[in-house]
């Protein structure tokens, strides 16, 4: 069983939404604005942020655990049929602002969505 396999997209359901958050990206080329809504788990150490197709329905899932401030893990889910399902698995030695950058490096080349805002 590989690294990737033991990774599964957490049940939100017992998770504390946070935030709504309209984010403006370019998505193959076009001007859109996204909505993320952000998460916390009960134990603060892990958070996910879903991101919202234009119609509504959930398209990505953002996962996070800090494991330590330079110990992070992130993981990239896409809803395929009602289902998460893993696309990227990202750890970081190095904190958060790498990963930051590796993440938006991989979802442009992926989904061709780059954001314009925070």
């Amino acid at each position: 069983m590989t690294d990737e396999a033991k990774v599964s997209a957490p049940d939100l359901s017992g998770w504390d939404p946070m935030s709504l958050r309209t984010v403006e990206c370019m998505h193959k080329g076009n001007r859109v604005k996204v909505v993320f809504t952000d998460y916390v788990a009960p134990s603060r150490s892990e958070g996910a942020s879903v991101l919202d197709k234009e119609n509504g329905d959930p398209w990505l899932l953002f996962y996070i655990s800090m494991v330590d401030p330079l110990n992070v893990l992130f993981v990239v889910f896409e809803n395929i049929d009602g289902q998460w399902v893993l696309v990227k698995r990202l750890n970081s030695d190095y904190g958060s602002d790498l990963l930051e950058a590796e993440t938006s490096i991989f979802m442009k080349e992926k989904y061709d969505l780059i954001a314009l805002s925070q």
